[in-house]
Parts: structure tokens; sequence; C-alpha cells
């Protein structure tokens, strides 16, 4: 059998119209959020039982090893803006992936070439269909060499959207697929062979493009193949890329960035897998923007975490990464011991005996103690953050015990309380970990009243940092500011006083500089609970929004650029949630009641937006509804939901598409709540 590369195959499919590349591959060119998953080194059977199992798709096929036959792979879930048929081969000749593109009526969107166990030439594919609004003008070839790829583009008026290089006896020659670069399809792009990592950097850098395929050519030098993208075309902000990554760092990497992989490369160095990576952003918005203001882990590990009690969560970066939170897990030894309080096994007014004797900031025993009541205790612990009223509390409780109320009753599972509060050389030997996530768990467990009754819910949160503390430490003081500045900013500055009043919050911070970790030795966190007033349209009531939030820096590298990070994200994280509960309220809500209202229809949230936001909307009972968006010329553009709801808080999210699924423009738009004779109305902005 003679070598196929020597014989340049191609299909070739003419269409009368191209739509919006958007719309046509949002697999790799969409951030709106979605499932994804990735593998590597695992059979035909992993590959499908993960599609099949998760409702996925695969974006990106890898050859692990021809002998076994073992696969890398990308997923995306297969639904939302993302669903679409598709079908996957391997083991595949030119003439069989020929065939089956004519039975699918489909087109390539990778191809992957390798030698099977015989010796034999073989691909491997994956197809989506060619009809409909997924349908483009496309082209693949197999065993050309760059002269030939450069004369197909001229051609074909083309541009790649994948690559594959790899050696034969007649020299290196490729498989690559290219699609029309005309019309709404058209794009600024480009590509290099056999290039190093400056040259690929300067040229996006100088042309503001990303990268769409990134192949390694030669690991050691290293050179690359790799295609080059637009960033002005499309929605994603943000995106990333790495080399010489080893196969336990990928999670890491895109748990970090929030973002997905949509090309993953594997290659060997020194008989070791490594990977090639693209990421894209698979964020909300509002998470973006606080990766960004806490420099996506580039100085330090980062997380933070947003979630409405009884809604949605609002921004999620790394929420289960353990990280070492310093005092902030002072909350779980108050939560035992509060839990203790209702119980009736001892009282606020208990005295509790222990030691205040430091070296440094750690309690080390022995004389001097001092006696206080429990009340006074855990009021030092949480308001002070004193370490040694901490230890009084472990050691009057023990610390498995209160290990198994942060596990087993605060939902804490991937909690741990290691080393004594204060102590640096323990906590760089054995350190404390906390998640994000566990923390927004245990603070609503406590609001929803699960694990705490009401009355004791109360008094754990005034034994805390909160809006009522005299000489309030850092947040409290920034979330007044942030009132103060967004009223100014929706022209109603005399509303902030009131509103202010009724804001309620309990939050505690921790921090360490641990000089042991080297230059990366700054430990920042905080978590708590906001409730914020939302006022009826009546001016007659109110009711409160509860979000659970935390923020963390883990291995920052200077002290107050660390701190400042923390505190500038834990400020700007409830900007738009202070946005939408001031807009609500008339100027004075101090006296009104806070309960809800029939019918209300919520400011949308995020707004502006892109390119989605949530619309929500209270009923006092079961009621026949209909929720819609408007143009500003007042025409229909989509019908969000209809149909009976009952009572209570319901959230739907509009995607800023029209009824036909169409992306629409930006521009004012108008969301409309129909109750009976009864219509509501929100002003809402999507911005591209």
């Amino acid at each position: 059998m003679k070598p196929l590369n020597r014989f340049p195959l191609w299909l070739f499919v003419l269409l009368a119209a191209v739509p919006a590349l958007a719309d046509v591959d949002p697999e790799r060119i969409e951030d709106e959020e979605t499932g994804w998953y990735y593998y590597s080194n695992v059979t035909e059977a992993q590959i499908n039982d993960l599609a099949t199992n998760q409702n996925a798709r695969l974006i990106d096929i890898e050859i692990h090893s021809s002998s076994p036959l073992r696969f890398t792979a990308a997923y995306v879930k297969n639904s939302g803006d993302y669903a679409s048929g598709w079908w996957w081969y391997y083991a595949a000749t030119i003439a069989d992936v020929n065939n089956l593109l004519t039975a699918h009526n489909a087109r390539l969107i990778d191809i992957e070439r390798y030698i099977d166990g015989a010796g034999n030439e073989r691909f491997a594919v994956i197809m989506v269909p060619n009809t409909g609004a997924q349908s483009k003008s496309w082209w693949y070839y197999a065993g050309i060499t760059t002269a030939q790829i450069s004369s197909f583009l001229s051609t074909n008026d083309a541009r790649l959207t994948d690559i594959e290089s790899y050696d034969t006896s007649s020299g290196r020659r490729y498989a690559v697929i290219m699609i029309r670069n005309a019309g709404e399809d058209a794009a600024g792009w480009g590509w290099f062979h056999n290039t190093d990592l400056a040259t690929i950097t300067n040229y996006m850098n100088n042309n503001n493009m990303r990268i769409l395929e990134f192949e390694v050519r030669d690991p050691t030098t290293p050179r690359f193949d790799a295609i080059l993208i637009s960033r002005n075309f499309h929605t994603p902000q943000t995106w990333w890329w790495y080399y010489n990554v080893p196969f336990s760092d990928i999670g890491g990497l895109a748990a970090q960035a929030g973002a997905r992989i949509v090309d993953i490369d594997r290659y060997e160095v020194g008989g070791n897998s490594r990977f090639n990576l693209v990421l894209l952003n698979n964020s909300s918005a509002l998470t973006v923007q606080m990766g960004e203001i806490l420099d996506w882990g580039r100085d330090g590990d980062t997380g933070v975490y947003l979630r409405e009690i009884n809604g949605s969560t609002l921004a999620s970066l790394q929420p289960d990464f353990q990280f070492e939170p310093a005092s902030t897990i002072k909350a779980t030894h108050h939560l035992h011991a509060m839990r203790d309080v209702m119980a009736g096994n001892i009282s606020l007014a208990t005295p509790v005996t222990y030691s205040i004797n430091y070296n440094g900031s750690c309690p080390i025993g022995g004389a001097p103690t001092t006696t206080q009541t429990l009340q006074e205790t855990l009021r030092r612990m949480m308001v002070n953050s004193d370490n040694a009223a901490t230890q009084g509390i472990r050691n009057l409780y023990g610390l498995a015990a209160i290990t198994n109320t942060a596990q087993n009753i605060a939902g804490m599972t991937s909690t741990s309380i290691n080393h004594t509060l204060g102590c640096g050389s323990d906590a760089f030997a054995n350190p404390n970990q906390l998640t994000l996530r566990n923390a927004g768990e245990l603070y609503e467990r406590i609001e929803t009243l699960q694990i705490l009754d009401e009355p004791t819910r109360d008094t754990y949160y005034s034994l805390m940092q909160n809006q009522d503390t005299p000489s309030p430490w850092w947040f409290t003081t920034n979330l007044e500011d942030l009132v103060d500045e967004v009223a100014i900013d929706l022209g109603i500055p005399d509303a902030a006083g009131s509103y202010w009043t009724n804001v309620r919050t309990a939050w505690k911070p921790g921090g360490y500089t641990l000089p042991q970790y080297g230059s990366q030795d700054e430990f920042i966190s905080v978590a708590g609970i906001v409730s914020l007033p939302t006022c009826a349209r009546t001016g007659t009531s109110i009711r409160y929004r509860d979000y659970v939030f935390g923020v963390f820096v883990h291995g920052g590298l200077d002290n107050s650029t660390t701190i400042n990070r923390v505190t500038e994200a834990a400020k700007e994280l409830f900007r738009g949630a202070v946005a939408q509960g001031l807009a609500s309220c008339p100027s004075s809500v101090i006296d009104l009641p806070a309960v809800a209202t029939d019918g209300l229809l919520e400011p949308a949230f995020p707004n502006p937006f892109n390119p989605s936001t949530q619309l929500s909307f209270s009923l006092d009972r079961g009621e026949e509804i209909r929720l819609s968006v408007y143009d500003s010329a007042g025409r229909l553009t989509a019908i969000v939901t209809e149909g009976f709801y009952g009572p209570g808080r319901h959230e739907m999210t509009w995607h800023g598409r029209d009824d036909s699924g169409r992306r629409v423009s930006s521009g004012i738009y108008f969301a409309q709540l129909k109750m009976g004779n009864r219509v509501e109305t929100q002003k809402m902005a999507l911005i591209k």
C-alpha cells in the first residue's frame, strides 16, 4: 500500500450562505458557562461512557498511544448553546472518512492521523452536521505540505481551524481542516508551523489574537504549529494557554482560570506525558471581574464565591480549592459552642478559664490565665480574632467534637482543623484546610435555620463582626461605602443611610504571613453572609436577599498587595446586588415591614449584561404568568417562560436570544411580567 500522504485527498462543500461563527462552532468560540470534561490514556469504551453518562460531546480527540489504542479527549456538555449532533470515529482510512461524511451530511471539526499497530495509516475524526444553522463552506486535506496548505488557503479564500503535523518517509506532512473566511464567518487569523513561542506570542500581542489550535512540533527546542484567531469578533474576554503541563496540573490550571479546555495536545518528554492546553473562559461576568481583581492566580492561588441563598451562584472561582484559612475557620468553633448553648448544655454566662500566654500570635498555654463568660470568650474569638480565646474554646470542647460539627452538621466535608490557630510554624507544618463552598454551606445552613434555631442564629451573628460592631473592621466599612457609592451613581444619595440601616451582615476574616513558604507566604481570606433589602414596588414593604460569600488568596507575594486584592474583591462582589436592591427602594426604608409582595418583578441581574441575565419574580399565591422580553421599539423579542407558577420566588435566565434562538443585538430591552390584568416591567441593557 502506497503511503496516503503522497496523494493529497480533500473534500469540498460549497454553500450559498454561511452563518456567524459563534453560532456554528460555539465549542471553541463562545464563553457561555457549561459543563465540560477531559480524559487521557483512556479506551474507546471510556470515551463513549462519559459522553453518554454526562450528555457530552467530543470537541478534541488525541491519540495517546496506538498499541494499545488509547485516547486523550476534551468534551463539552451537549446542551444549550453547545447542543449539536455529532459522531466520532477512529481506525478510519481517508476513504472511510469520506463515506462517513457523505452518510451523515457532516463536516469535520477535528482530525488526528496515526499509525496503527499493524503499521497502517489511520485517522481519528470528530464530525458535526453540515446542515441548517451549522452548515458552512469547508475543506479538509491529508498528507500535504506547508506550501500546499498555503495554496489551498488562497484558492479557497479560507482559514484553518485544525492542524495536525507528522513525519513521513517523504518528509513533514499535514492534515488540516479549513473554512471559507468570508461574510459573517470572516475573522482575522494567522498560522505558524515549526515556530518558537516568542514569535507566536509577539504576533498575538501585536495583532490582538488568541490561539485556536496549538500543536507541539518539537518539545525539546521547543517549537510549535499553531492557528491564531482574532479576539475582536466573538464573546470570550479571557483565555489562557500552557505548554509542558503534567496531567496532574491540568485540573488546577482550569479551576484557577474558571475556564474549560478547548484544545488539548498530548506528547512525550523523557517518556512522560506532557500537554499543551488552550483554555477559554467558562465563568460568569462577575466571576471574570473578580478573577481580574485577584490577578487570576499569577500571585498566589485565588478564589471567590457568591451565592444567593435559595437562588443561584453568581460568582465561583475555585470554590473547592482547600486553602489555609487562618482565623476564617473560627466560625466552626463558634458554631459548635452555640449549638451547645442551643441544646441547653451550657449557658452564655458560663465562665471559661483559658491561658493568655502568647509567643507572638501563638497561644502556648500556662500562666497567666483569664476567666470570661462563654459569651465574652466567643466575642473575643470572633470580633477581635483572639487566638487565646479560640484555644480556650478548643480546650473546652476538644478538636474532635468541633471537627465533627463542621463536617457532619455543617456539611463542611472538605474542611479540616489541624493546628493551633495563630501558630505560624504549625500552620506551615500542618495547615488547616477550608473551601469557599464549605464556608458558604456553613453560613447558608445557619441562615436557613437548619443547624441553629432563630434566637441562637441571631446571637451567633451578634458575636461576630457585623453591621453593628463598634469600630467595625474593613469589610463592614467597605460595604457601607459601597452603598454610598451606588446610591450616588443611581442619583438617590439620600437613600443610602436608611438602606444601610437595614443591611445585615456577619463575617470572619483570617490572615497569616508564613515565611517558611518562601516568597509566596501571604494567606488572606474572608467568608460570611450579607442580607440586602429589596423593596416592593409600592414602597410599602421590604424583603431580604441573603448571600453567602468568600474570597481567598493562598500564597500571595506581598502582604499589602494580597490584602488589597481580597478587600477590593469582597467589596466589588456586592456592587451589582447592592445596585439591584437600592434601585427598588424608596428614599427611606427604615420603617417598612420585611415581607414579600405579590408579583414583584425584580431588576435584572447583572444589568448591563452579556451574554445572559437573571430575571426573578415573587408570587404570594399560585398564578398564571407570562415573562417576556421586548425591544426598545416595543416588539416582542422572546417569551422567557409562561404558565402556572406556585407561590414563592422564581428565577429565570434570558440568554440574549430571540424566540428563534438567534442572538440579539446590543441595545435596550424590557422584561415584562404579566399576571392577569397586572403588568410589571424592568429595563435592561445588553452590551457587547
